[in-house]
């Protein structure tokens, strides 16, 4: 089972980064729910609540976000 469970831990960490560089997020806090939706989210739940993990997502998603135009001066 230990090899089973590290697949999916695998597939569902590797969803959550894909949906960091969509640039469809401006954090963790939008990815976690589309993911609790989409996965089978027993053991999940510990592993996107690790807070270096939402940092990385958070770092993935501020990469991707636009860059708004400067203001007139």
């Amino acid at each position: 089972m230990g090899g089973e469970l590290s697949r999916r831990r695998g597939q569902a960490l590797k969803a959550a980064r894909a949906l960091a560089r969509s640039g469809e997020h401006r954090d963790h806090s939008s990815i976690l729910p589309i993911l609790r939706r989409n996965l089978d989210f027993r053991d999940a739940e510990g592993w996107f609540s690790d807070a270096r993990f939402q940092a990385q997502l958070d770092g993935i998603c501020a990469g991707r976000q636009p860059v708004a135009a400067p203001g007139p001066r």
